[in-house]
């Protein structure tokens, strides 16, 4: 049988959902159907090893320090690019993030790359873009963003949605045929979790969070929320997984309230499933999501989650059965979630159980990689 030769194309090694999804599906593809390259604009990130032990070819534009130097040298990093696509045969490009779209497309356009394909990771409707009409450059960015999202995924042979939810809205935003765009829920590899049930203490209940510290993903409902909770319940702690630009604000509200002995800012983590294990509930406040893959990684570790109802939450969770799902940006849904919780220890293992099966039959790393291989392969037929 005759290998197809498909690149995926990222902006960087950053830790985050779209990557983590790349290298997934990068070490579970079937290897007897699949030749993989990779193609990435920033050769950094803390994931960056571990694409580079996938051994696999990889092309990188070069990192400039100053942003007017990749303007100059764009055109030449294209050629380049679209060198390594023609020597490499590749038939498919896989494109993922809209930061990533422009150039990807371009280049797989000069090289006459026969399929091309983009991922939406999250909604990008009117909804989650934020208009500033006072400062023209924002203007002008969103109208940049919407005029990416538009072309490419006219451009481009097919979409794939992470939900469907991101299917419908941006679908229905982008004027872009449903007939068009598919559905591959995220997975991820469970055998890297702990699949036991978190035994409970009476001198602490652990709560976690995983995710950039950026504002969509609500860490300040959280803060607050645990702000008033801790002082019901001095045992509880929490703990947020990650880095990003909102970590000064959450150091300062920590400090305000002094926090410092209930909250933890714990960076990036490189074992996850290590700190989940620790856990007695999840908390996802965000504003908006695609389709978590922080909250496929709860389920697996057998956790019982509260999230709010955005994106594809609602796709993973079901409500009051494995976990609770509450409107984004209200802190007194969280406060009532965590009390309700907090006090039954029933209901919470009855949540993970249920959360934890739910991700096994339908969000494993093995079901997506074949939808995957399913909608390449029918694109070449």
């Amino acid at each position: 049988m005759n290998k197809t030769n498909i690149c995926f194309f990222l902006g960087s090694f950053q830790s985050g959902g779209a990557e983590d999804h790349v290298l997934q599906t990068m070490q579970h593809i079937d290897t007897n159907k699949f030749n993989c390259f990779l193609s990435v604009l920033s050769a950094s990130g803390q994931l960056k090893e571990k694409f580079y032990n996938l051994d696999v070819p990889i092309w990188a534009a070069n990192n400039f320090r100053f942003k007017f130097l990749w303007k100059l040298f764009w055109f030449t990093r294209l050629l380049s690019y679209v060198k390594f696509l023609r020597t490499n045969t590749i038939k498919i490009v896989h494109i993922h993030l809209v930061g990533a779209y422009k150039f990807a497309l371009i280049g797989a356009l000069l090289a006459g790359v026969p399929v091309r394909i983009i991922t939406w990771h999250n909604i990008y409707d009117r909804s989650v873009i934020k208009w500033n009409y006072k400062k023209p450059r924002s203007v002008f960015k969103n109208l940049k963003f919407i005029f990416t999202v538009k072309v490419a995924s006219v451009i481009s042979h097919k979409v794939i949605a992470v939900s469907n939810r991101v299917k419908n809205l941006n679908s229905n935003f982008y004027k872009i045929s449903p007939k068009k765009v598919f559905v591959v829920h995220n997975g991820i590899d469970g055998s890297r979790f702990n699949l036991q049930p978190k035994k409970s203490s009476k001198d602490k209940f652990l709560i976690g969070s995983v995710g950039g510290l950026q504002p969509q993903k609500g860490y300040m409902v959280a803060l607050e929320a645990i702000r008033q909770i801790v002082s019901i319940y001095p045992q509880v702690e929490y703990n947020i997984i990650g880095d990003g630009a909102e970590r000064h604000s959450l150091e300062a509200f920590i400090r305000q309230y002094s926090l410092d002995e209930n909250v933890h800012l714990l960076g990036w983590q490189e074992n996850i499933p290590d700190e989940l294990a620790k856990l007695n509930l999840f908390l996802m406040t965000s504003f908006h999501e695609g389709f978590s893959i922080a909250l496929l990684e709860a389920m697996v570790s057998r956790l019982p989650i509260i999230a709010t109802d955005v994106g594809g939450n609602g796709e993973a969770i079901v409500h009051k059965k494995s976990g609770v799902l509450i409107p984004p940006n209200n802190v007194t849904k969280v406060i009532e979630s965590i009390d309700l919780l907090i006090n039954d220890t029933d209901q919470r293992n009855a949540f993970g159980n249920a959360a934890q099966k739910r991700f096994l039959s339908n969000f494993t790393v093995t079901s997506m990689a074949d939808k995957l291989a399913d909608i390449y392969q029918n694109d070449l037929t």
